[in-house]
């Protein structure tokens, strides 16, 4: 059993060869040279070194990786802070404007290492028959069969589990996943604000123009939680992506 979920067989094999080109390592077995050179899990002497292929070949090929990097970037006051980067040249422009420091070299190690902890995908799912035949008679019915969780109680019934918070790499993922369009700019501003300001959704859904103050970074709520009225602070890139949809709105 290995003893970190980081794998380096799980990152994309056009990384590894161009990873292994840049730090002169045989690429005939890339994950196992890697692993050999900078052990199980990688540090940040891996990035220091590898920080032209990370930033230009991973990060540059890469959309959901990379606007999970930049929003931590950005929210860390690195490289040239601007208006919001929606588009993916301006979003590689803006990683060029990032230098290879340790704060920066930080975020992109967490980046790094949690696109490793997630296994590829080998192979496609078959696509089901739409003229498949009937069940035959005396098989033993299967999960798939219509009707066979009727009169079925899950066997988690009744138990309770604890609430599972995502990583800040998940929100920016999350954050980045959605569109460029106006409703794909209305969700972004609705996680910020959900996750940045920490609103209920319905305070969220409520909010008028005149709640939200860009000047202070501060946003109104005027029926919280038992009626209550209340200031909640929000950092400057989760208001960026409020302002966004504001000026979308008109």
């Amino acid at each position: 059993m290995p003893r970190y979920r980081f794998q380096w067989d799980n990152l994309p094999y056009r990384v590894q060869l161009s990873l292994c080109s840049h730090l002169g390592l045989d690429r005939r077995d890339a994950a196992r040279s890697l692993r050999k050179r900078y052990r199980a899990r990688p540090r940040e002497d891996f990035v220091a070194d590898a920080w032209p292929v990370l930033r230009d070949d991973w990060l540059g090929r890469d959309r959901t990786v990379r606007r999970a990097a930049i929003l931590n970037l950005r929210a860390a006051g690195l490289g040239l802070l601007g208006d919001v980067p929606l588009s993916p040249q301006r979003e590689r422009n803006y990683l060029l404007s990032v230098r290879n420091t340790k704060p920066a070299r930080a975020i992109v190690l967490a980046t790094f290492i949690a696109a490793g902890e997630i296994p590829p995908l080998h192979g496609r799912r078959r696509k089901p028959k739409s003229d498949a035949a009937p069940r035959a008679l005396g098989r033993p019915r299967r999960v798939t069969d219509p009707g066979y969780h009727k009169n079925r109680e899950p066997a988690n019934k009744g138990e309770s589990y604890p609430a599972e918070v995502l990583s800040p790499a998940e929100i920016a993922a999350l954050i980045h996943a959605c569109p460029d369009t106006a409703a794909g700019i209305r969700l972004r501003a609705l996680i910020a604000v959900l996750y940045r300001a920490g609103l209920r959704i319905a305070e969220a859904l409520d909010l008028r123009l005149s709640d939200v103050d860009p000047g202070h970074g501060t946003i109104v709520v005027m029926s919280g939680k038992g009626g209550m009225r209340r200031t909640c602070g929000i950092d400057p890139v989760a208001m960026d992506l409020l302002v966004a949809w504001l000026e979308r709105r008109g």
